[in-house]
């Protein structure tokens, strides 16, 4: 086997237990003449305990016969591996220091650097040019044996050498390997801390004058929880002061009340609810792991409604705004003429389009029999713009934000008011938006619209009187006459 096969300053994977080879070790130098070779052990995450600091310990210089590296990697007992390296590891001092001095001032020189060079300043002597000033070794384990003078003569104990030492050879012999293990994190890592007899800035003026009841809300962390949520609502349209404010309307309000025509939220007290710094502080901290939505809808009609199951119209669906169901629904109610209670007018229809990941109802066209490609196109386009007119159309006092603005990237649609060529033109072409059509006999496609049908038969129309109740029957004179 040639000797490009085995690397010097590569990284190596012990696959068996059995071999004298620590887990994951880089190889330091290669001396055919002596038929051998220097490893030393990466260090390997350990931890003191549960909820205890981590810390990292790289095992000493070990020799190896060169012979048996070869044998052992022509046997696939090790393989060539890789290390993924902290990223701030590659940054200048200049970007250290911006990025964690305490000051201001950018020429204070933060903890963790002066932490680093104190640690170079302690092996520099021993390490061979041309990073250090030591004398070359006849090989680099031989650099242990000189570790024992080297702290009598720095005044610090053996371990802090050989510490030092190790890692910067485990580590490629980058200096910022030596940079403090707590560096970028706060606290120990993986778990939030709730503060419980303080909060979040400085103390108002009613906290100054004695007044606790008045000092601010105490995050718990069904706080933290809603400030999570609440922040995932930022995006193109939607600034953190419009997330703010939809957190406390959702969260913090004592109920509803209407205010010129309108239906207000009634907001708590400012000290009953979390301040936008507290908003922004936990909210950068937080994970987009969609359980948002979730818990407002309450684990039962999630589980019921919206969970996304393979096969079916939520699969894979992640997001609001992604698609959206396009169905038409008409009412179990016949209408007739006011004059003429004889004459039938026809049967009240509605294009829905609705969100499928959530299920809300953002569009919408009334028509009277069967609706039409146009039909089903207005109810997009309402979709995407405001409901402010609509909503004053038909005098609903509802707020203009309980109905988002939604243009979405995909439709479904069964073989219905969307199957012609005017909607596969306007929407495919010039939209450049796609329709997904459900196939025949497959109900399992269907979109979340499809099962609503029956809902809102019961609790609407079928309480109106002359509704049909979903039976086709010829209707009488009187029958006709209690109609709408």
């Amino acid at each position: 086997m040639d000797n490009v096969d085995l690397q010097a300053g590569a990284i190596y994977a012990c696959l068996k237990d059995h071999l004298p080879l620590p887990n994951t070790f880089r190889l330091l130098d290669i001396q055919v003449s002596l038929n051998g070779a220097t490893v030393i052990g990466i260090p390997e995450v350990h931890s003191r305990g549960e909820g205890k600091q981590k810390y990292y310990y790289a095992g000493g210089f070990q020799r190896i016969q060169l012979s048996e590296l070869r044998e052992w990697l022509m046997q696939g007992l090790i393989k060539p591996s890789n290390l993924q390296l902290p990223p701030f590891w590659m940054m200048s001092d200049e970007q250290l220091t911006v990025r964690f001095s305490r000051t201001k001032n950018s020429e204070d020189r933060p903890k963790a650097l002066k932490t680093r060079d104190f640690k170079w300043s302690l092996i520099e002597p021993i390490v061979p040019p041309p990073l250090g000033t030591g004398a070359i070794p006849p090989n680099l384990s031989y650099l242990d044996s000189l570790v024992t003078e080297r702290a009598k003569a720095a005044g610090v104990s053996p371990g802090q050498v050989f510490d030092a030492l190790h890692r910067f050879y485990a580590f490629h012999c980058l200096t910022n390997s030596l940079l403090p293990n707590r560096l970028g994190r706060c606290g120990n890592p993986g778990k939030k801390r709730v503060g419980k007899n303080s909060k979040l800035g400085r103390k108002n003026t009613a906290a100054k004058l004695g007044d606790d009841e008045q000092r601010g809300l105490m995050l718990t962390h069904d706080d933290i929880q809603n400030i999570e949520d609440a922040f995932q609502l930022i995006g193109p349209g939607t600034t953190s002061k419009d997330a703010y404010d939809l957190m406390g309307r959702m969260f913090y309000k004592s109920g509803n009340e209407y205010k010129n025509g309108v239906v207000m939220p009634q907001l708590l007290p400012k000290h009953l609810r979390p301040t936008y710094d507290e908003f922004m502080y936990r909210g950068t901290q937080s994970v987009a792991d969609g359980g948002a939505t979730r818990r407002i809808m309450g684990e039962g009609k999630w589980l019921r409604d919206f969970r996304p199951l393979s096969g079916t119209a939520t699969d894979g669906v992640a997001a609001i705004g992604q698609t959206g169901s396009v169905d038409a629904s008409p009412i179990d109610v016949h209408t007739v003429s006011i004059t003429n209670p004889c004459q039938p007018i026809g049967v009240g229809r509605a294009v829905f389009v609705r969100d499928v990941y959530s299920g809300l109802l953002v569009g919408w066209s009334l028509s009277i029999n069967n609706p039409k490609a146009e039909d089903a196109k207005l109810a997009i386009l309402r979709a995407a713009e405001s409901k402010k007119n609509q909503l004053k159309k038909y005098g609903l006092n509802f707020p203009e934000s309980d109905f988002p603005s939604i243009f979405f990237s995909r439709y479904h649609s069964d073989n219905g008011e969307l199957r012609c060529k005017d909607a596969m033109f306007s929407i495919g072409d010039e939209l450049k938006r796609s329709i997904e059509y459900v196939p025949s006999r497959r109900a399992d496609l269907n979109s979340p619209s499809e099962t609503g049908h029956q809902l809102r038969h019961k609790t609407l129309d079928q309480k109106l009187p002359g509704a049909t109740f979903g039976r086709q029957r010829v209707r009488l004179l009187d029958e006709l006459t209690h109609s709408v």
